[in-house]
């Protein structure tokens, strides 16, 4: 099945990035400040073993990745995890990018005001 570029583009704006081979795609899917509980973790690797290509990738941006799902499969996927209430990164770029500098600038906040106060 050939996957015209609108399906592409439209796949994009929902969280699906095109994989190398432009047959299969990545899903990037949320999670709670980097943490999830072990029936999420457990549906997580479900997923990527039903649909994808049996691997689970943790981005510096918080997010899973699931690569190697099928066009086919995307519909699947989306209901398989929303099982455990996840959900998959739509964001723009713009916005990611905006998240990484914010949790940069929180993480060196943090880091100083926990420099300055007095130990127990």
């Amino acid at each position: 099945m050939d996957i015209t570029a609108e399906q592409r583009k439209k796949l994009k704006s929902r969280g699906f990035l095109s994989n190398k081979d432009g047959k299969h795609f990545s899903a990037r899917v949320l999670t709670r400040n980097g943490v999830l509980n072990a029936s999420q973790l457990r549906n997580l690797s479900e997923a990527a073993d039903k649909f994808g290509n049996g691997n689970v990738s943790f981005t510096s941006r918080l997010t899973v990745e699931i690569p190697g799902i099928k066009f086919e499969d995307v519909e699947n996927f989306q209901k398989h995890i929303s099982k455990e209430n996840m959900l998959i990164n739509s964001r723009s770029r713009r916005v990611d990018a905006l998240t990484i500098v914010l949790n940069l600038i929180l993480t060196t906040l943090v880091s100083s005001v926990t420099r300055i106060l007095p130990e127990k």
